[in-house]
C-alpha cells in the first residue's frame, strides 16, 4: 500500500475520497483497492511486482442511481 500512497494516481484522486480503504483483493498480478468517492467508487490497481508509484492506475466508477 506504500506504493499506492506515493503514486500520482492516489495524489490526484485523494481529495475525492470519502472513506478509508473499503476492499482489497489480488488478481492477475495486481492488487486492487477500493474507496468511496462521493457518489462514485475509486478503484486503484497496484502492480504486485515492482515499486514504481507511477505504475498505479485509478478508475472512478459511477454508482448506479435508484430507478
Amino acid at each position: 500500500m506504500r506504493v499506492l500512497y506515493l503514486s500520482p494516481a492516489y495524489c490526484t484522486a485523494s481529495a475525492r475520497l470519502t472513506s478509508d480503504v473499503q476492499d482489497v483483493w489480488d488478481e492477475d498480478g495486481l492488487r486492487f483497492a477500493s474507496y468511496a468517492a462521493g457518489h462514485r467508487t475509486a478503484v486503484f490497481a497496484i502492480p504486485l511486482s515492482g515499486d514504481d508509484p507511477r505504475t498505479v492506475r485509478v478508475a472512478l466508477v459511477e454508482e448506479p442511481t435508484p430507478a
